[in-house]
């Protein structure tokens, strides 16, 4: 987000809430010695790597933030009782060399003022859920080392998003960025429950390699810098004109 304001796009205000608040709610003896015996498990103990997961997550979840980050949180929030957000997660180990942990810790999206203390929480209990355990565990990535940040943003009602990678995730070519898109909130794309548009663009030149159409679209087509889907539905097309591929490339420049 920080790379995207300095290149000068239109970016929703929010703040995050940083690691040193996760580390404050998980100081208990009863948290810690469950992250320790997380850590001492084989990843092969599935049932009882699952049983104490939940047993920290469920520990997390019922703890309240101290007072002074509780109040930080709500001043921070400073919007419309009518704004909604989004409240994603963060953690310490995520995209590292070896490992990705895309998709596999909580995002909520559309989240009340009232709610957000309580979704920042449970982000920060997702950091526990079997799926994200038993993957660290199998990556031979610690417990104890890691720590969840939470970013809070104001809500936008997209039309279309989706998600660009500033590398090709096919070939590992780090000069071509990939784009996928779709119609309303990028979340279903992250969460694969749709077949997205996808564009994959020449980061240099702007020139757009190929396009292939979603099953949302009938089909599409790229000349130069431009790629231009037909859609079946009334609305914009995810990835239809020369000004989305152009500010799609700019995005992968700031990487």
């Amino acid at each position: 987000m920080g790379e995207l304001l300095g290149a000068g796009f239109s970016v929703p205000p929010g703040f995050v809430v940083t690691t040193d608040a996760y580390r404050s709610l998980t100081d208990t003896p009863k948290i810690r010695e469950g992250i320790d015996d997380l850590d001492g498990l084989d990843p092969a103990e599935a049932e009882e790597l699952a049983a104490t997961a939940e047993r920290v997550r469920s520990l997390v979840r019922d703890r309240a933030f101290e007072g002074g980050v509780a109040e930080s949180i709500t001043d921070a929030l400073d919007t419309d009782s009518d704004t909604s957000h989004a409240v994603r997660s963060s953690a310490t180990a995520e995209d590292l060399p070896s490992a990705s942990f895309a998709g596999q810790h909580e995002t909520f999206l559309g989240v009340t003022e009232a709610d957000v203390l309580s979704r920042v929480r449970d982000c920060m209990a997702s950091l526990f859920t079997y799926r994200a355990v038993a993957y660290r565990a199998r990556n031979d990535v610690s417990n104890t080392d890691i720590a969840m940040a939470v970013v809070v943003q104001e809500m936008v009602d997209a039309d279309v998003a989706g998600v660009l990678f500033t590398a090709d995730p096919d070939t590992n070519n780090r000069t071509v960025a990939s784009i996928d898109a779709t119609y309303g909130l990028g979340d279903t794309v992250v969460s694969g429950e749709v077949s997205a548009d996808n564009a994959r663009v020449e980061k240099e030149t702007g020139e757009v390699l190929d396009c292939e159409a979603g099953p949302s679209t009938a089909s599409c087509s790229r000349t130069g810098r431009t790629c231009t889907c037909a859609t079946n539905r009334n609305t914009r097309p995810p990835i239809s004109s020369r000004r989305d591929t152009e500010r799609s490339n700019e995005r992968a420049n700031t990487s």
